[in-house]
């Protein structure tokens, strides 16, 4: 690509025109030093001066002309990339990365969270691998994704309140379009809204997803939407045989614990997330900034660039939150299966089944009754099967970086 550049010469002030680095030819280059020779051998430095900052300058425009065009292409490709990943398309990716390929070892976490009769609790990793794989022999592999649809429905269902409540109220329902607090309340009431509306739906996906593939047939796509709404007109009042009051937590008192640890997931993953993409960026920049001060080659690509930040921040929120909020969602899950007669997988040895039997009264009630019975570390039930869920997706991104950086282009 020809560039048109114009030079001043100040020794007859007239405008010369240059097209590329071609055209200094090694004459030239020894018709330039004689011509400095000249003027320092008739004591006129500051013109001789002059005259190599001049060339110098021109050298210097014509090589960062060719950058300035690189450097201009590499930021329309990622501009495009950052434009494909809109929102909608990052939450999406976050769904499919953490409900889809994850749900093997969430449906074992579940498990282990809501049998308070086992007596491996299962808080590293290889515990769980061992009796995962027992289940798997049993069982087969199909046994890991149930639940998987009453999980979709859910979000499905959740999605929906949300453009409901945002058509119905006008509250924003994407972030980055808050802009006072009245717009943070208003994003928070129709987050919470959507959650309370949803939670039928999640106490379907939690029965689905633990509930035995030997002792019960897989349910239909009609039987969890029917299950979600017979427990939404459920008061819990009378037992499933209408004898004696019914130990089934109704929805109403679900809605508390659903709508808080709703929220605080929600704003936890929301600032670890853009606090650890900032970070990530920043230090790519470094990276980016030290390589070319050392004339060393770019280590990343556009795609990588680009890429790299939304995953691994994705990967690193949600680990926060599952940290954070475990021992809320132990209890949460206990409640929305209570009295349910789910039978599940035994997870002290895979090969067996074990019926689901507590009765608390409430959120508090099961949180105080898990501690005094199983002590603090009853409540992190299954979490060896949520460290081999990260460090998987955390093995797959940085595969995924080695591979888009070989092999996509760079800009």
């Amino acid at each position: 690509m020809l560039e048109c550049l114009v030079i001043i010469d100040n020794a007859d002030n007239v405008m010369q025109p240059y097209s590329d680095m071609s055209y200094i030819s090694s004459e030239e280059d020894s018709d330039l030093e004689s011509d400095e020779e000249v003027l320092r051998a008739r004591g006129d430095f500051t013109d001789a001066e002059h005259f190599v900052s001049a060339e110098q300058s021109k050298f210097k425009f014509l090589n960062t002309g060719t950058t300035v065009g690189a450097s201009a292409d590499a930021n329309s490709a990622k501009a495009q990339l950052e434009d494909l990943l809109s929102p909608n398309v990052i939450e999406m990716g976050g769904i499919l990365l953490e409900n889809v390929l994850s749900h093997p070892f969430v449906m074992f976490r579940y498990q282990c969270q809501v049998n308070s009769m086992a007596r491996k609790l299962h808080l590293e990793p290889f515990s769980a691998l061992y009796v995962m794989g027992r289940l798997a022999t049993q069982q087969g592999p199909s046994a890991f994704w149930k639940g998987l649809r009453s999980g979709l429905i859910f979000q499905g269902i959740t999605r929906i309140a949300e453009n409901f409540i945002h058509h119905g109220f006008d509250f924003p329902i994407e972030g980055d379009r808050i802009r006072t607090m009245r717009d943070f309340v208003q994003h928070l009431l129709l987050k919470g809204g959507a959650l309370v509306l949803a939670t039928p739906f999640y106490s379907s996906f939690v029965i689905d997803t633990v509930q035995s593939c030997a002792a019960s047939d897989a349910p239909g796509l009609l039987d969890s939407l029917q299950d979600a709404l017979r427990r939404m007109v459920d008061l819990g009042l009378t037992s499933g045989s209408g004898v004696g009051p019914s130990r089934v937590i109704p929805v109403w008192r679900l809605a508390a614990p659903m709508l808080l640890t709703g929220l605080a997931h929600y704003i936890l993953f929301t600032f670890v997330k853009s606090t650890s993409r900032y970070y990530i960026r920043h230090r790519i920049n470094v990276e980016k900034s030290y390589c070319r001060e050392k004339g060393l080659p770019d280590p990343y690509n556009t795609t990588v660039e680009v890429l790299y930040p939304h995953i691994l921040s994705t990967i690193v929120a949600n680990m926060a939150c599952c940290v954070a909020l475990y021992p809320f969602l132990t209890v949460s899950h206990r409640l929305h299966i209570q009295g349910t007669r789910t039978i599940i997988d035994n997870t002290d040895s895979g090969l067996e089944v074990t019926p689901i039997n507590t009765q608390y009264q409430g959120f508090f009630h099961a949180m105080t009754s898990i501690v005094e019975e199983e002590t603090y570390v009853g409540l992190f039930r299954g979490f060896g099967a949520a460290i081999v869920q990260y460090s998987l997706q955390l093995t797959g991104l940085h595969f995924l970086t080695s591979l888009c950086q070989n092999t996509m282009p760079s800009y």
